[in-house]
């Protein structure tokens, strides 16, 4: 490699560089938790966590071996002149390169800052002023870390370092999309991604919806490392001398004023402005600050009807002939949001829902995310579970799947499952119904090669397989369970249907401000798709009717989570827990032996299975225990729902209580782990609408646990073993 590029040390004393690449490591490390907030856990399915703290761990131990053996070489009098001469030494710095490296993160945020709506000079200039300060810290890290790694580098090997470096403003930009479009930080989207422990690259990309192959992936990704390579040699030409006291004195500087202008925020600016600040940004600075909400507490999650007592359970339940069996078709719809629910977009389903199905009021998903929220309806177990369950197999079969499975399992019902999407991606298929699927008398997802072609054409070829079972008229009682997939992104629909819209969008567009227009088209197209897949329940249902198995049937439609179209920021789902992301239509139709069932709202997923167990007449003591309420258990006050997920994006937002006309979001101290989290920290009041709401004027006098214990009195003690204020607090 060239040696104009190779940024050599300035200092004469040669001997320092183990003591220096020590410091540079540990001081590396610490504000490394500047963009990303790092803590140090190694947990199932943090991978990018797990390799990034592995290698700057193995890194610091073997150079703190190298400085110790140097150390004791030179002797006590020689630590002095090794810190002085570290102090003052010297690097050539590739100038437009950090420069650019730095506009970036800063122009990312000022488009932000656009967002907040204030007529408070202070809220601005403190927002705007935290913001630089935070980038600044980030750049000289960046800086520090590279001209160490790259002075303790064989010369052979130098190249390799300036590549991987070289990739920081291409990171910069996609970080800054994916907070545009998905509300993730580059850093967490990759967590995320690898949060069910694997990560299968042809199955996420095919879960996007993006039409792209593996090895189109990869060469793309094989340009972006060329091209970033050039880019840095190509912005070399100026440089400029930089000395490790600068370094360290102006990181320091920044990172301190940065952790002062976080904490004091809530002293200039309006409450409601201050959350939506740290929601805009989501980004907590350093490990030593307080995480963005107003309280931390201690909580232990209740985990309802725990492993042993379903087993004993499931031991003494026996048939018997006071049971009522009706069959039950569920339809899981992909992305379908409630108030896409229109005599235009959906009319029959508009019809049948006032017209046939219980009057449920507001319903939700239990998260913001398919494998979530299919855990908790199926399971009836509140979403943050998930990651536990995740971790759980039960003898030969793998996982165990889902209880109320069971139990309909062991009073004689046929389980059939068919779905468009491919039921091993993040464990769908054998976490929900066990392991080889053993629960599932029937199952046909995308792994068999009796599903081919576009998504609606499997659609239509698991409704028609559907029905052909049906027509053989099949003595056990039903259980079967459809997911349709068209209204996932890049929504879909036959090509000899008839479309509701002709204008609209082939794909989401790269605006980053979409018009109303852009945004228009996008819904335009989900639009589309939903119609379509209304128009196949509608001749599902028509057939049950024909073969005469209606009436005492229980149809039940829903969505595994919402779709959110610019709104709140963010397009599709999995980043917020807000009303578009999780308030989805729970359509139940019941047997016609069911009369006058009152109107309900707050309804949730995990009302789902204990209300079938109960129709069907089993003791309470098979489903009281579990994490939804049944429906025929008639409340004087309305429900409450919680919602979780292990998408929580920038927002922060990984738990919301929902109660009478209030929400309360918490976010997490740390990022999100696969385990269920010990804290949660409160940090946004809003109205049923996600309006925010000052929390002075809402709690009073009270700490945020009272208050939240007097608002949502049922969540508090049904769901949380431990629901308490933080001790040092």
């Amino acid at each position: 490699m060239n040696q104009n590029h190779s940024l050599e040390p300035l200092s004469k004393n040669g001997d320092n560089k183990s003591f220096l690449l020590l410091v540079g490591w540990v001081f590396g490390a610490l504000c490394l938790s500047v963009p990303y907030n790092l803590y140090w856990k190694l947990g199932n399915g943090l991978l990018a966590a797990n390799i990034l703290i592995t290698l700057i761990l193995a890194a610091a131990g073997a150079i703190l071996v190298v400085a110790s053996i140097r150390f004791r070489q030179r002797g006590s009098d020689g630590f002095g002149s090794l810190l002085k001469g570290w102090l003052v030494s010297a690097w050539k710095c590739n100038g437009i390169f950090w420069l650019m490296v730095f506009l970036l993160l800063v122009l990312s945020d000022i488009y932000a800052l656009f967002a907040v709506d204030t007529d408070n000079a202070l809220e601005l200039v403190g927002s705007s002023l935290g913001r630089l300060t935070t980038h600044a810290a980030s750049a000289l890290c960046l800086i520090f870390l590279f001209q160490f790694v790259l002075g303790m580098t064989p010369k052979p090997l130098r190249a390799i370092v300036v590549l991987v470096f070289s990739l920081a403003p291409i990171l910069v930009v996609a970080d800054f999309l994916l907070k545009q479009y998905w509300n993730h930080s580059l850093f967490t989207f990759v967590n995320s991604l690898t949060a069910s422990g694997s990560f299968d690259l042809s199955k996420e990309i095919a879960a996007s919806g993006v039409d792209m192959t593996v090895n189109q992936f990869l060469g793309i990704g094989s340009l972006v490392l060329v091209g970033s390579f050039l880019f840095y040699l190509g912005t070399s030409l100026i440089r400029f001398r930089v000395s490790n006291r600068f370094i360290l004195s102006g990181a320091l500087f920044c990172w301190i004023f940065t952790i002062v202008e976080s904490g004091s925020s809530h002293l200039y600016k309006r409450s409601e402005e201050w959350q939506r600040h740290h929601k805009l940004f989501g980004t907590h600075i350093g490990i030593f600050a307080p995480p963005a909400g107003f309280e931390k507490m201690d909580v232990a999650f209740r985990e309802t009807s725990p492993a042993p007592i379903r087993d004993e359970l499931l031991e003494g339940l026996e048939d018997a002939p006071h049971l009522q069996k009706p069959d039950v078709y569920v339809f899981m719809i992909e992305s379908w949001r409630s108030d896409s629910i229109t005599p235009e977009v959906t009319p029959f389903l508009h019809r049948f829902r006032k017209e046939e199905a219980q009057d449920l009021g507001r319903t939700f998903a239990g998260s913001n995310c398919t494998p979530l929220s299919w855990f908790s309806m199926l399971h009836s177990r509140v979403a943050i579970h998930w990651g536990e369950a995740v971790k759980q197999k039960d003898g030969e079969n793998g996982f165990a799947g889902a209880y109320p499975l069971k139990v309909l399992k062991k009073i004689g019902y046929e389980i059939q499952v068919r779905a468009v999407c491919d039921l091993s991606y993040r464990h769908l298929g054998p976490l929900n119904f066990g392991g080889n699927h053993y629960l599932a008398d029937m199952t046909l997802d995308d792994s068999e090669d009796a599903l081919l072609g576009s998504i609606p054409e499997r659609e239509k070829f698991i409704m028609r397989d559907q029905r052909e079972y049906i027509n053989s008229d099949p003595e056990s009682p039903q259980f079967h369970f459809t997911a349709l997939d068209s209204p996932h992104y890049n929504y879909y629909w036959p090509s000899d249907f008839e479309q509701l819209h002709e204008n609209c969008a082939n794909y989401v567009p790269g605006n980053l401000a979409p018009s109303d227009e852009i945004i228009g088209q996008v819904v335009r197209r989900y639009e589309n798709a939903v119609h379509w897949v209304d128009y196949a329940i509608e001749e599902f249902v028509d057939f049950l009717k024909f073969k005469g198995r209606y009436d005492n049937s229980v149809i039940i439609i829903t969505g595994d989570h919402g779709e959110e179209f610019q709104e709140d920021g963010s397009w599709f789902h999995c980043s917020s827990l807000n009303k578009y992301q999780t308030e989805v239509p729970i359509i139940i139709k019941w047997p016609e032996w069911v009369k006058d069932v009152p109107p309900q709202d707050n309804v949730s997923h995990y009302d789902v299975m204990p209300s079938l167990l109960n129709l069907i007449g089993l003791n309470p003591k098979y489903y009281e225990d579990l994490a939804g309420q049944s429906l025929f258990d008639y409340q004087d006050s309305p429900r409450e729902a919680v919602l979780s997920t292990v998408h929580r994006g920038e927002s922060g937002i990984g738990v919301c209580l929902i109660g009478e006309g209030r929400k309360v979001k918490f976010s997490f101290p740390g990022p999100w782990s696969t385990s269920v989290p010990k804290q949660l920290v409160v940090c946004e009041y809003s109205d049923i609408l996600d309006n925010p709401l000052d929390f002075r004027k809402e709690i009073g006098t009270l700490s945020h646990t009272d208050y939240i214990r007097q608002q949502f009195p049922r969540s508090s003690s049904r769901f949380f073993e431990r629901f308490e204020k933080h001790s040092s607090q």
